[in-house]
Order: C-alpha cells, then sequence, then structure tokens
C-alpha cells in the first residue's frame, strides 16, 4: 500500500526501471545481431570476453562508486552509457567498413557488461532512497514497472 507522499518517488522510481530495461531490452537484439554478423562462432569468444571485461570493469566501478558521492556518481555513469552509445553510433555509421565487425563485438560485451551495472546502480539508488520498510512494500511495483519496460 502506498502511503501520502510516496506516490511520486514510486512512479519516478517504477518510471526509470521501466526506462532502464526497455533500453536494455530494445539493444539487446542489436547487441545479438552485431555479435553474429561474422558467424555463430563468435559467441563464445564474445562470452569468454565479456568475462574478462567483467573482471577488469568491476573492480574499476567499484572503487569509483565508493569514493563518489551518489549525487555525482550516478548521473555520471549514465553520462558515460550515453556517450559510448553516441561513440559506438558514430564509428558504425562513420568508421571504415572494415570495422564494422569488431565495432560490433566491443558493443556486444560493452551492453553486457554496462547493463549489469546500470541495474544495479539502480537498486543500489532504491536501496538509499527507500528505507527497509517502504522498501518491502514498493519495491514490487517498482518491480512491475521494469518488466513492463522489458515487455515493451
Amino acid at each position: 500500500m502506498v502511503r501520502r507522499g510516496e506516490g511520486a518517488a514510486l512512479v519516478a522510481a517504477a518510471g526509470f526501471f521501466f526506462l532502464v530495461l526497455c533500453g536494455y531490452g530494445l539493444l539487446r537484439p542489436v547487441r545479438e545481431a552485431m555479435g553474429i554478423a561474422r558467424s555463430w562462432d563468435d559467441l563464445p569468444w564474445l562470452m569468454t570476453g565479456t568475462m574478462a571485461a567483467m573482471l577488469v570493469a568491476n573492480p574499476v566501478f567499484s572503487w569509483a562508486a565508493s569514493r563518489w558521492p551518489r549525487r555525482w556518481f550516478v548521473p555520471a555513469m549514465y553520462v558515460v552509457v550515453a556517450a559510448s552509445m553516441a561513440g559506438f553510433a558514430a564509428v558504425l555509421a562513420l568508421g571504415p567498413a572494415e570495422w564494422r565487425v569488431r565495432t560490433g563485438h566491443a558493443f556486444y560485451i560493452w551492453l553486457s557488461v554496462i547493463n549489469l551495472f546500470m541495474v544495479s546502480v539502480f537498486w543500489s539508488v532504491m536501496a538509499d532512497v527507500f528505507s527497509r520498510e517502504q522498501g518491502e512494500r514498493l519495491f514490487p511495483a517498482v518491480g512491475v514497472g521494469g518488466t513492463l519496460g522489458a515487455i515493451a
């Protein structure tokens, strides 16, 4: 049950989670197509590359998240994600054709890694914004927002 004064925060949280999972849902088929642009045989290597990238990115991400204030780190992370997307689009549109397969492979790995960080940052912010009691009541509705985003 939503109590007085919680409605706006709940709608904002569910709406934001909707957007996070909807965005990933839209990009996942693009990632898959780019990953197999040359051959299905590339997938095992892309999974290995994703694991290696995560082993490097996770300590860097954890270090940054633990040292910078949330009000600065969270927006900065989403700006980096948006700038990365623009960079991939620019390379694909303007770069030489022979770069496309490797750029697609880099995008495959990047999206796989960044998706985990985006979702974990979202929930860590929710854990900071809402109390335990509020979370027990409101997080199911926030999850519905994300589920609807993934479906959309």
